[in-house]
């Protein structure tokens, strides 16, 4: 089994959580690891995050403002490893997530976790799409292909990511994350391990609302 991740995390000019999300993925003490991290370099915090596990890839954040797509494809296109977990800079894992994962099947092309919103409840991870997102069961058996898969954070194999890039004629916010969704459902192994938490740092807001989840036990 695979075990070997690169973590690719985007971040703009307020990257206030970044070395906390760092600091979450460095916790899983994964054997062979990667953080790479997309955006401007010249920001002072950026400049006095190091170590040997960081990759830093410039970024000219104004040749096109909010411009994602392009940060998420050099991800895919400088990742080392087979497995590539795609974070937004307030996406952090839980402390049992390397280890969650090691127990889960290897056999995906796309995967989703549990994501805890900053209130502890569920925020947009394993969703179908239907004009609205709309939260499945952690733990039946859905169509995936009317799925779709939030921007905030996902994981993904590089082969399969070099397959489907992100369009990169859209911008954050111009429904980039669903328009990359529906160019891969009807042909992916896309699969839920609910035991592998990520956490927002931030409280995220918008559809589905959390009084929708139909695992509200967990």
């Amino acid at each position: 089994m695979n075990t070997d991740w690169s973590f690719g995390i985007i971040y703009g000019s307020d990257c206030q959580y970044l070395q906390e999300v760092i600091q979450s993925i460095r916790k899983q003490n994964i054997p062979n690891y990667e953080i790479i991290l997309v955006g401007d370099s010249s920001i002072p915090e950026i400049q006095n995050i190091e170590g040997e596990d960081i990759v830093k890839i410039d970024f000219d954040e104004s040749i096109k403002p909010l411009w994602i797509t392009k940060k998420k494809n050099i991800i895919s296109q400088c990742a080392k490893y087979e497995n590539v977990s795609v974070h937004h800079d307030y996406a952090k894992l839980d402390d049992n997530w390397y280890s969650e994962f090691c127990k889960f099947d290897t056999d995906w092309d796309v995967c989703m976790t549990s994501i805890k919103n900053l209130d502890g409840l569920r925020f947009r991870d394993w969703v179908f799409w239907r004009g609205v997102p709309v939260y499945a069961d952690y733990y039946s058996n859905p169509d995936t292909s009317e799925m779709y898969v939030s921007g905030t954070y996902f994981c993904i194999k590089r082969e399969y990511f070099l397959q489907y890039p992100f369009d990169e004629s859209l911008l954050w916010g111009q429904g980039e994350d669903g328009i990359w969704s529906f160019s891969m459902r009807d042909n992916w192994r896309y699969k839920c391990n609910p035991n592998s938490i990520v956490h927002c740092c931030k409280q995220k807001t918008g559809l589905p609302t959390a009084d929708t989840n139909p695992n509200k036990e967990l």
